[in-house]
């Protein structure tokens, strides 16, 4: 019986995932509600999507974009194929918006938060209830047996076992509505909280690797010293096409009037 009891306990791995992630996760979807930064850096992104399809049909005078169109600006090139659009963005920011250029230093959680699947991890708990549910219907049915030990045994295995199954079910249900409150609020749907937090996680590192390889780029720094508002045009410095997913809404919270 001890060999089917081990057999039987469910692996660490699922209650390790949810209880050393979900904090993460849960601090990163109350985080992204409050950023200051970050929104102002994709109205601009969404200004120079905007610049860049002006009398494209259909598509210019867009709201907004998914997020996930942010990992295209490293794709789009210029028509010489020397830089790319993320190229661009960031040396208009570091040049005209300095205070923007380190938006990531308010994104503490994001990195941690990509790494909980709560679609993955909602399916593994399914998977143990599955498996407590026949195993409650064995013991019901071994109990009636006569000299039976099985009861005796797995008994208070599975009472334990199904009230942790219990609060790890709580503590995602609490986690997935902080999530789905801030899919809302960034008008994704439908919203896959381990995508969208893996790539904000993966602009922000792109955009600081660029960051910091223009920092070492004097020259290039001080190459132009113009001044430009995103109120009026942006200087049309490359020969690109936003992609055409770029279309959907940007929080309605976020004033696209008030630029910084």
């Amino acid at each position: 019986y001890q060999r089917r009891v081990h057999g039987t306990a469910p692996h660490p791995t699922t209650r390790h995932r949810i209880t050393s992630h979900s904090p993460h996760v849960a601090a990163a979807a109350t985080e992204c509600k409050t950023l200051t930064l970050f929104p102002a850096v994709i109205r601009i992104v969404l200004t120079l999507g905007n610049f860049l399809n002006k009398g494209a049909y259909g598509i210019e005078g867009a709201k907004g974009f998914k997020m996930s169109d942010l990992l295209k600006l490293k794709e789009l090139k210029t028509s010489d194929k020397t830089s790319t659009l993320l190229e661009y963005l960031v040396e208009f920011i570091v040049q005209d918006r300095p205070h923007l250029a380190h938006f990531s230093a308010e994104m503490k959680t994001v990195h941690a938060a990509k790494k909980l699947n709560i679609s993955d991890i909602t399916a593994s708990l399914n998977g143990l209830g599955n498996a407590l549910t026949l195993m409650n219907n064995q013991l019901k049915t071994n109990s009636q047996l006569e000299g039976d030990r099985l009861h005796e045994i797995f008994g208070p295995f599975h009472e334990e076992a199904a009230r942790k199954l219990l609060e790890l079910r709580e503590t995602v249900r609490r986690v997935d509505d902080n999530l789905q409150s801030a899919g809302k609020f960034f008008a994704e749907s439908p919203f896959n909280a381990a995508a969208f937090f893996g790539t904000l996680s993966q602009f922000c590192t792109d955009f600081d690797a660029e960051v910091k390889k223009r920092c070492r780029e004097p020259a290039v720094m001080a190459k132009d010293d113009r001044r430009h508002d995103l109120t009026d045009d942006p200087p049309a410095v490359a020969v690109v096409k936003m992609p055409t997913g770029m279309l959907n809404r940007v929080p309605e919270q976020e004033s696209t009037d008030d630029w910084d």
